[in-house]
């Protein structure tokens, strides 16, 4: 299937003079307008009185009234020179970039968000490009266009798909195409809050993120919501509370009749700070529960482009379909492109990642090593049963020896669903010998598709010790401050805090035994340290 890209702007043409006449690649930035309008105008370089006097890295000088304004990059941020274009009556903006210069996809929209002041579009030109049409453009006196000139990018289906393999669907081909916006706060009905980006890219770009959805489709737009625009928009000095903004993507009906294996399949680019994003289905008379999207990303870290699938079996047969996607947060973004249902079977077995046992502590004494209780909570989360399977736990000591290998056998377990408390009929009790020990939970069924078994183990490590006791990593690896990660404190003043920690151990064989060193990790220079601060350790016996 072959999709036109959308209108966005992506060639600068040239009529006249003949010997710089022709189309000229530019490329979008991402802030701005959402959409972007072919203009024909005059041309004009900026001039801000200062060399070099074409940057625009101070406030421009020239009147650019009504014209596409071409601007140097240099050192200052792009979106403020664009916007000083704006303040003197440009209608467009060309930056010429540098001969090493990034490309436009990867440009941030500057500091505390400029780009979302925007109101006219700005795109990126090559060097070359640039300095072969220049001295016309600084002649004021040559007009150009900024038009769409339409490519294509190739997209194939499997033959199971009945739904988002039309151009128009679920590609968000240059639209929402009928996609429902519900806000769950009436107020941001005015707002933008879903819109189709042209780019496949949202304004707010984040060097901790690729910024990119990579689908299929990212040729002509993807679905996006961007928090941080609204919260720019609201609280510019991003002052706490944070606001928290709730907003939901419904697709149109779908028919899903004589489809027995519905499976749902989109592409995501998931960047969250405090929030998440739901998926729940409509199957004529009522909504499914929404179900958390899980994310692989990290917060804070570089969020890249995932490809998710859910099975649907309340849509099997139904006339009436949908999806609804809803992103409840603070920051940042959530793109989505490239939906589509499938009538496929899928088995897809995992061991559910937010339960499942692990040693009672991460570090043990060689002297209380005791027995570690195993259990697993498991999940199909494909749409047909899994026969056979089984979930095994394999302990390797620190030279990647496999020590033991327990079985736990749970036969039949039917799609869409979750088995939980079934406990292995055997502890592993670990060897008395000091070291670094991992154990793995890994699941499986004959019946599991082919490349759904990249979620089938689930490690964890601990450690045995001469003398200590431990829930954290050793310094050497974690750091001496490590108090500031894992505790939060009460600050009283700039140079009094308060930390609060607690930890649990198993003592299996305490009778005869003392505590006589705790230790915590907090880093100050001796300037800092006044004598004046303590540290209090009670200790508790637990008995149960």
């Amino acid at each position: 299937m072959i999709h036109d890209i959308s209108g966005q702007i992506n060639t600068l043409k040239i009529t006249d003079p003949i010997g710089i006449a022709g189309e000229y690649s530019i490329q979008r930035f991402n802030w701005g307008p959402p959409k972007s309008t072919p203009k024909s105008a005059l041309t004009a370089f900026v001039d801000d009185g200062v060399d070099p006097k074409t940057d625009a890295c101070t406030n421009i000088l020239n009147d650019l009234t009504g014209k596409i304004s071409f601007i140097d990059r240099g050192t200052c941020g792009l979106s403020e020179k664009a916007l000083r274009a704006e303040m003197k009556g440009a209608i467009a903006v060309v930056i010429c970039n540098t001969a090493t210069g990034s490309s436009a996809g990867v440009i941030s929209s500057g500091v505390l968000g400029e780009g979302a002041k925007l109101k006219i579009n700005a795109y990126l030109m090559s060097n070359a490009d640039c300095q072969k049409i220049r001295t016309n453009v600084l002649t004021g006196t040559m007009s150009v266009e900024l038009l769409n000139k339409p490519v294509t990018c190739p997209a194939t289906y499997d033959a199971d798909v009945f739904y988002g393999n039309v151009p128009g669907q679920g590609d968000f081909n240059n639209g929402l195409n009928g996609w429902i916006v519900d806000n769950a706060d009436p107020a941001l009905n005015t707002r933008t809050t879903w819109y189709h980006s042209e780019t496949g890219n949202p304004n707010s770009l984040f060097l901790f993120s690729s910024n990119d959805i990579a689908s299929k489709t990212k040729c002509n737009g993807a679905a996006a919501i961007d928090l941080w625009d609204l919260q720019f928009a609201d609280n510019p000095n991003f002052n706490t509370p944070l606001n928290r903004y709730s907003s939901s993507l419904i697709s149109p009906p779908i028919n899903c009749t004589g489809k027995n294996n519905v499976l749902v399949q989109f592409t995501m680019l998931h960047n969250r700070l405090n929030g998440n994003a739901q998926i729940s289905f409509f199957d004529g008379t009522n909504w499914s529960a929404p179900r958390i999207i899980e994310t692989k990303n990290g917060i804070n870290t570089s969020a890249v482009s995932e490809v998710v699938s859910y099975p649907a079996p309340e849509l099997a047969n139904k006339q009436n379909c949908r999806v609804r996607f809803s992103v409840s947060g603070d920051f940042y973004y959530f793109l989505l492109d490239d939906v589509i249902f499938s009538d496929k079977k899928i088995v897809d077995i995992r061991v559910n990642t937010n339960w499942y046992a692990v040693s009672p502590s991460l570090r043990v004494p060689k002297d209380q090593v005791s027995e570690i209780p195993l259990l697993a909570d498991i999940e199909n989360i494909g749409n047909a049963s899994a026969s056979g399977t089984s979930l095994k736990v394999e302990f390797k000591n620190e030279a990647g020896n496999v020590i033991s290998t327990l079985i736990n056998s749970y036969g039949l377990v039917p799609g869409d669903s979750l088995v939980e408390n079934k406990p292995f009929a055997q502890t592993y009790t670990p060897p008395a010998v000091p070291g670094r020990y991992t154990g793995s939970y890994i699941i499986s069924s004959p019946d599991e598709t082919t490349g759904t078994n990249t979620n089938n183990n689930e490690d964890f490590e601990f450690y045995i010790t001469d003398k200590t006791f431990g829930n954290i990593w050793p310094e050497s690896e974690i750091g001496v401050a490590y108090m500031e990660d894992i505790a939060d404190s009460w600050v009283i003043n700039d140079i009094t805090k308060y930390y609060s920690a607690g930890n649990v151990y198993y003592v299996k064989k305490g009778t005869g035994y003392t505590v006589s060193n705790v230790r915590f990790g907090l880093d100050n220079t001796k300037a800092e340290v006044d004598g004046t601060g303590y540290v209090f350790a009670d200790l508790y016996e637990l008995k149960i």
